[in-house]
């Protein structure tokens, strides 16, 4: 059993996926975002907006929130297959709260929804 908890905590751990917990990642993984200064939460909450499969701010055809109603948005299955999950149970409790946070009930989370989730506002573009 403890080696089962400690898989699923390297692979929680292991953002880039590639098998291995480099130290970044290692120290992500002790960070309270409620200690982290807004500037910095928003940066790094982008990047992995981004790693999820949402499109950067400003790519062709998405809008600052992620408008596009065929891309732009982080979809259930990016984070399913994110995170190891070993009951049906928690994959539905993962669908479930997707659910309730897709906003615009397209199966995607806009970033303004992915920020949410983080209890952070996502930052209007510069330009």
């Amino acid at each position: 059993r403890d080696r089962l908890a400690a898989i699923d905590a390297m692979r929680a751990a292991d953002v880039h996926g590639r098998g291995y917990v480099e130290f970044r990642e290692f120290a992500a993984a002790f960070l309270r975002f409620a200690d982290l200064p807004a500037g910095r939460l928003s940066g790094a909450t982008e990047k992995l907006f981004v790693q999820f499969g949402g499109a950067p701010r400003g790519a062709a055809g998405v809008g600052a929130g992620g408008d596009r109603r065929s891309g732009g948005g982080v979809e259930l299955g990016a984070l399913l297959e994110r995170f190891g999950y070993r009951t049906e149970a928690e994959a539905e409790s993962l669908a479930a709260e997707f659910r309730r946070r897709d906003r615009r009930g397209i199966g995607q989370l806009s970033r303004e929804d992915f920020f949410a989730i983080l209890g952070s506002e996502a930052p209007s573009p510069w330009w």
